[in-house]
């Protein structure tokens, strides 16, 4: 079973429609029964939500979230030469 990470959210004007299109991405993906979805949603301040509901934590629009759940970086990892948190393991493809 191959691990897609979908990463969605971020600071952009095209926030809700990256949580939308998240949502369709990783249904088509759980439904297809081969893929195991790993998300990542950045809230519109630049955190990285990487545990727990990412989605859930979105669109509820919390502005703060509970300790451990986040990882604070600049930009994308591979741009910061930040990595995220090794319990997310391995991933196959990343679906930005």
């Amino acid at each position: 079973m191959a691990r897609v990470m979908v990463v969605f959210g971020g600071r952009s004007g095209e926030h809700e429609v990256s949580l939308a299109s998240a949502r369709a991405i990783t249904g088509a993906l759980r439904r297809g029964g081969r893929h195991e979805v790993v998300p990542v949603g950045i809230t519109r301040s630049g955190r990285w939500i990487s545990s727990g509901d990412p989605m859930r934590e979105l669109e509820s629009g919390l502005q703060e979230l509970p300790d451990g759940s986040t990882l604070e970086i600049g930009g994308p990892p591979a741009a910061a030469g930040e990595k995220l948190p090794a319990n997310l393991g391995s991933v196959d493809v990343v679906f930005p």
